[in-house]
């Protein structure tokens, strides 16, 4: 859940099987086993800094939980896999813009 300032919430509902996400949505029927939530830019700042620091923020209660706490302490490896994997798919967004040219649209020669 992102908190982003103007007292909505968005939430992203995420069904995971055996390591897998198979369905992205916004509402689950009978509600999420647990959320995490944070203010918008905590999400920015974790997925697009620096570091990858997702434990220290999470230990020093940057994120908040809701529902099941035994369910998000036995899932807290896989949340950090899945930072991981959004820190990578915005690294791959931001260099593809940068190597975009604006005469080309993106449809470099590749050598």
């Amino acid at each position: 859940c992102c908190l982003d300032g103007s007292g909505h919430n968005r939430e992203v509902h995420l069904r995971i099987y055996r390591g897998r996400i198979i369905d992205i949505s916004r509402r689950v029927p009978g509600g999420a086993t647990f959320t995490l939530r944070a203010p918008a830019s905590t999400w920015v700042d974790l997925v697009f800094g620096e570091h990858h620091d997702f434990m220290r923020r999470a230990i020093r209660g940057e994120f908040s939980s809701a529902g099941d706490g035994y369910e998000y302490l036995r899932l807290t490896k896989p949340l950090d896999i899945l930072v991981t994997h959004a820190r990578a798919a915005a690294n791959d967004r931001r260099r593809a813009q940068n190597d975009t040219s604006p005469l080309t649209g993106g449809r470099e020669a590749r050598s």
